[in-house]
């Protein structure tokens, strides 16, 4: 079990949510987000999939739940997520 498959479960419900990193924190629960969640350009919050072999856990969790991380702010702390119709669909498929 991933640290961040709370996080999968709480995507699965709106069309876009808007996270501060202190509510995933809450989410998550642990350690928290890593220090590369804070740092722009790091790649933390990018939406790229490249294998399974090769996913970060943290994109697998908005990947799967059907979201793309449609904008970050480092200065204030906060994500918003967006549902991909396309994804969700192709899941749909899948079940």
């Amino acid at each position: 079990m991933s640290k961040y498959d709370k996080l999968y479960e709480y995507l699965k419900q709106p069309v876009v949510i808007e996270l501060y990193f202190d509510e995933i924190n809450s989410i998550i629960g642990g350690n928290g987000l890593p220090e590369s969640a804070f740092v722009p350009g790091s790649g933390f919050w990018r939406n790229e999939i490249h294998g399974h072999e090769n996913n970060s856990p943290q994109v697998s969790a908005w990947y799967q739940a059907g979201y793309d991380v449609d904008q970050v702010n480092y200065e204030e702390r906060m994500v918003k997520f967006r549902l991909n119709p396309n994804r969700v669909s192709a899941k749909k498929q899948e079940a």
